[in-house]
């Protein structure tokens, strides 16, 4: 099963077990609302320092984002465990979004989707947890022709991992361009330091979170004072799987603020925190898990 951000609208359907392709009409989920289509294209803010001024990508780019790794279950063909990973296949570029904590699933994974490893361009690890990272030497091990992104404060031994597999390594620590249309937050939190990924698309930005250790209302305002641009969907890891019921109605009532379009969850989001962000957001809320992909696509 697949949801499909397409058009206008969110088109999901499934006929006779089959996952049905993107070239379906928007409006086969009736129960969802037409996304608004934005008012002009948002523009990345880009410091100087780091980088030129870059080209978003055309009006007419597609962004496949495909969930890899999770201990949330969706793609029956896919093994589930504890930890999170996410492919993005954009334009002239392919992000490996955190690698899980086993290589070895990761790889199945990506095989059983006929995923090619050899086509990831760079890989972006969100923050130091093993459950995010476990699977990076087993992946160097297939593709070391990547850039691996990862905060200045990882411990050595994952550094190191980089280093031996001969990939590039950038350290990051304040926002940082990726590409056109990728950019890092940079490290935010006290405790555990975090990074997410934000994606500037013809629909507007999408981020997206391993665990939002600082907070997922924290990561998406960050994202979006990076890229100035509307925010269309969260996709991850939220961190409440321990959180309590006003904890949670608070981070919800965070996300409504800032104007977050969609929502999918899962991984460390918990299914107390699941359901109610289910509840809250109704129609613009996606069930995701290991399997999941999601087809952002522009206004026919």
């Amino acid at each position: 099963m697949r949801n499909w951000l397409l058009g206008v609208g969110l088109a999901f359907s499934l006929v006779g077990g089959t996952v049905v392709t993107p070239t379906l009409p928007p409006a086969l989920l009736s129960t969802a609302t037409a996304l608004p289509t934005p008012t002009e294209t948002p523009s990345p803010s880009v410091t100087p320092t780091l980088t030129p001024a870059l080209p978003l990508p055309e009006a007419s780019a597609i962004f496949t984002l495909t969930v890899l790794y999770d201990n949330v279950a969706y793609d029956a063909r896919l093994q589930t465990d504890w930890g999170f990973a996410c492919l993005v296949q954009g334009p002239e570029q392919t992000v490996l979004f955190d690698t899980g904590g086993k290589g070895d699933l990761l790889l199945q994974n990506m095989r059983a989707l006929g995923l090619d490893l050899q086509a990831v361009d760079v890989v972006f690890l969100s923050h130091q947890h093993n459950d995010h990272t476990g699977g990076l030497a087993d992946f160097l091990a297939e593709n070391p022709h990547v850039t691996v992104y990862l905060l200045t404060s990882f411990p050595d031994a994952i550094k190191d991992t980089v280093r031996r597999a001969g990939a590039p390594l950038v350290e990051v620590t304040d926002p940082l361009p990726i590409s056109a249309w990728a950019h890092s937050t940079g490290a935010l939190g006290t405790q555990i330091s975090e990074q997410a990924l934000a994606l500037t698309t013809p629909r507007g930005l999408v981020v997206i979170t391993g665990c939002a250790h600082p907070g997922i209302a924290a990561l998406a305002q960050q994202a979006q004072a990076v890229t100035s641009g509307d925010l269309y969907l969260a996709l991850g890891g939220f961190h409440l799987r321990e959180a309590n019921a006003a904890q949670i109605a608070a981070t919800i009532a965070e996300l409504q603020a800032l104007g977050v379009q969609y929502i999918a969850p899962s991984h460390c989001t918990g299914d107390a925190a699941r359901r109610a962000l289910a509840e809250s957001f109704g129609p613009a809320y996606f069930e995701s898990g290991a399997g999941q992909v999601f087809v952002i696509a522009p206004e026919e």
